[in-house]
């Protein structure tokens, strides 16, 4: 073969093979530009999710601590209202025992406890509302039994049946008294007015609240002097 026309297939070969090489080089470029396009998207799609999830949850708890601060401040007036209607209406029911003794006036005065305890039985917590019904239980005795002592007065024929029942009755009002005993049996407070506001007292945490009221005016009168 003629030199020329060695060099004529050398130069074509370069020439042809030179597009192919570039064509190579430009498509690796192209597709690492695309793939990493792609990957900043991808980043920042999964960033933006991210960031609305956890905006999302923020706002679900602003919510939540909200309704429940709201919550919490709404039981706590209802239950004020709860303790100042049943103190006031069992005050008035001592007095009627006060002056009267043991007498069926007092399921009256029951029968409104019960309702105010009823009304509010959403705010109160389990165990003031079965200590209620306990106390209320107490005076119920007293006014549904009461009537038979009155019944018997000069019967012979009922004096056990009224022997029974005065005894039964006047423990109920002993209890509702605050006595410590009767006919030898020692007797609980529990069931006094004075131990039911203690107890209505307790929930509401009054005794704290002045106590702390309490220190925090001795501290500031003890800074001031």
């Amino acid at each position: 073969m003629p030199a020329s026309a060695a060099i004529a297939i050398s130069a074509s070969s370069v020439v042809s093979a030179t597009p192919s090489v570039l064509g190579d080089h430009i498509s690796a470029g192209v597709w690492s530009l695309i793939g990493s396009a792609f990957g900043a998207g991808a980043a920042y799609l999964v960033a933006r999710y991210q960031q609305k999830a956890q905006s999302d949850r923020e706002r679900l708890k602003a919510a939540h601590d909200s309704a429940s601060s709201h919550m919490a401040n709404v039981a706590f007036d209802k239950y004020v209202e709860f303790c100042e209607a049943y103190k006031d209406a069992a005050g008035e029911g001592v007095m009627i025992l006060i002056q009267h003794g043991p007498t069926r006036e007092i399921i009256g005065a029951t029968h409104k406890l019960t309702e105010i305890r009823v009304k509010y039985s959403l705010w109160i917590p389990t165990d003031i509302d079965a200590r209620l019904f306990e106390f209320e239980k107490v005076w119920l005795s007293i006014g549904a039994f009461s009537p038979i002592i009155d019944s018997t007065v000069g019967g012979p024929a009922y004096a056990e049946t009224r022997e029974k029942y005065s005894n039964m009755v006047y423990k109920e009002f002993a209890k509702a008294m605050g006595l410590n005993e009767w006919d030898g049996e020692k007797l609980s407070d529990e069931f006094t007015l004075q131990s039911i506001v203690a107890g209505l007292r307790e929930v509401l945490g009054t005794e704290k609240i002045t106590k702390l009221r309490r220190n925090v005016l001795d501290r500031a009168s003890s800074e001031l002097g």
